[in-house]
């Protein structure tokens, strides 16, 4: 040490340029090391969800189980496949899982789905559809009293904990059904974080609460950390002079391309929110939910992967829900007063845009260009008719 200051105190290099030095290689060997400088203060932590379900209750098109390691024609689309999409990029996500579903399935297909992410790093959480289990005229969590939503909640926690030895941190209804009496049930169960609030969506029983759409608000003594939306403006090439199609978007793999939702995170940055949360469904990789035919849906799988990588590219640290709850110091943690909606528009195909303005469906589209083209071609007969007739009249006379 003494011999290293004395040749300091000998150098003719400016102590500007010794430190420039110094700190370039610290850097290099903090990168060659693995380890991650400190993320930029005031950028949102990313969480990646996955609602882990069946497609829907009675007809069952796509099991939970079979959504597992579901490969088709070769090709991986199932839950492990989401799973490895994260560990390609060396982060790891939250799954909600429906525990519930073992009243048709057993408790093994859903124990070895909960053990496999578990061992595997990702967090596994509770998602309640109390159809599965109670009573299959009633879907939603606010259809059932606030004793009925506290057994549940129990119900689904000692599922957990027995299956994984590890009780849940959070939680999220399914069709995000909360009322006030679920965030009731959760504090008296002692799970005390919530991500079941879903700004202007119908099922979502929260709405009166004061809770934000993008910030994380407290009520019943629950931290609610929302499902984070924003306004999507669709429009169309040379159609400017009618109103953008709007719409309230989550940041869903599903249903947002990557460019909107790459946009969406930049507006996030921009308006500081706590969190963003990426989400998907089990089946998000299934395109096609038909009985007899399941197709992979690669393109949601190259935009995903397309999303990650745009979340690595701006710096973004990506945490489960465990993690961020573990890590947090929820008392000082700082209640925004703002309550902003981002806006994101995007360019999407002039048929579509077009039926959607009319109020139509993909479906609804296809069979109204069929139509259409039918009803030209009927036109288009008729008039070369007419013109022959006219044709043969003049020739006549």
């Amino acid at each position: 040490c003494n011999l290293f200051y004395a040749s300091l105190s000998n150098c003719t290099i400016p102590m500007r340029t010794i430190s420039f030095i110094i700190f370039f290689i610290f850097s290099v060997l903090v990168a060659g090391s693995g380890l991650a400088l400190a993320e930029v203060p005031g950028k949102p932590v990313v969480i990646i969800t996955i609602d882990a379900e069946s497609i829907n209750h009675d007809d069952c098109k796509v099991s939970l189980p079979e959504q597992f390691d579901l490969k088709i024609d070769g090709t991986s689309c199932g839950i492990t496949r989401i799973m490895s999409i994260c560990d390609r990029h060396n982060v790891k996500a939250t799954f909600f899982l429906n525990v519930y579903e073992y009243r048709k399935y057993g408790e093994k297909p859903l124990k070895d789905i909960a053990t496999f992410m578990d061992h595997n790093g990702f967090d596994v959480e509770l998602h309640t559809h109390p159809q599965w289990a109670y009573d299959k005229e009633r879907n939603m969590m606010y259809q059932y009293s606030l004793n009925e939503q506290m057994q549940i909640i129990k119900d689904g926690k000692d599922l957990l904990k027995k299956w994984i030895n590890k009780e849940p941190v959070i939680h999220r209804a399914g069709a995000y059904s909360a009322n006030e009496n679920t965030l009731e049930a959760l504090r008296v169960n002692g799970i005390y974080y919530d991500s079941s609030f879903r700004y202007a969506y119908p099922t979502c029983l929260l709405q009166n609460l004061g809770l934000k759409r993008n910030y994380i608000s407290v009520s019943h003594d629950v931290y609610e950390i929302p499902v984070n939306v924003f306004t999507l403006e669709r429009s169309a090439s040379g159609f400017g002079f009618l109103t953008p199609i709007r719409s309230i978007a989550k940041y869903d793999i599903d249903s947002v391309d990557a460019a909107p939702l790459m946009q969406a995170i930049d507006k996030g940055i921009e308006d500081r929110f706590d969190v963003i949360v990426l989400f998907l469904h089990s089946p998000s990789f299934i395109k096609e939910y038909t009985e007899k035919r399941h197709v992979p849906d690669v393109v949601d799988m190259d935009e995903f992967d397309t999303v990650l990588n745009y979340i690595e590219k701006r710096g973004l640290r990506v945490m489960t829900f465990r993690a961020f709850i573990s890590e947090t110091n929820w008392n000082k943690v700082a209640l925004q007063g703002s309550d902003p909606l981002p806006v994101v528009h995007t360019k999407i195909n002039t048929l579509k845009f077009l039926g959607k303005k009319a109020g139509l469906n993909s479906g609804n589209v296809r069979q109204v260009i069929t139509i259409t083209a039918g009803v030209i071609l009927i036109l288009l007969i008729v008039f070369i008719s007419i013109l022959r007739k006219k044709a043969h009249v003049q020739k006549s006379g």
